[in-house]
């Protein structure tokens, strides 16, 4: 017999919290349970448990519901140049019409910088 669509909600709903708290092993067997019981298949068990709680308008008509996810903060790298230094290269960079990094690098003396000629 198959599980109604309100028993369903229900036990992707309960299962979604353990799976969320749970370690790799306990995953694994809480997806085996979940696929005895509703008949989904592996890929999509793991997408409905990881979606189950989220927000998520598809048109101004339709919003399905699903978990928030933390936003990814970026990063903060401290600069390798000072102001000067990098309003510097970033006129160079312009005036050579956005060269790559690769050749704004410093010339390594075997190139002539006028010409790109070997010496």
């Amino acid at each position: 017999m198959r599980l109604t669509m309100k028993a369903r909600q229900e036990v992707i709903r309960v299962t979604a919290g353990q799976y969320r708290g749970a370690g790799k092993k306990q995953k694994g067997q809480l997806v085996d349970q979940f696929i005895a019981t509703t008949g989904y298949s592996r890929w999509y068990v793991r997408l409905v448990l990881r979606q189950a709680g989220r927000r998520i308008q598809t048109d101004p008509q339709t919003i399905l519901l699903a978990l928030r996810k933390k936003a990814a903060r970026k990063r903060q790298r401290p600069s390798k140049y000072d102001d000067k230094v990098q309003l510097a290269l970033v006129k160079l960079w312009r005036i050579l019409d956005h060269i790559c990094g690769k050749r704004l690098q410093p010339n390594p003396g075997g190139i002539d910088s006028q010409t790109g000629a070997p010496q």
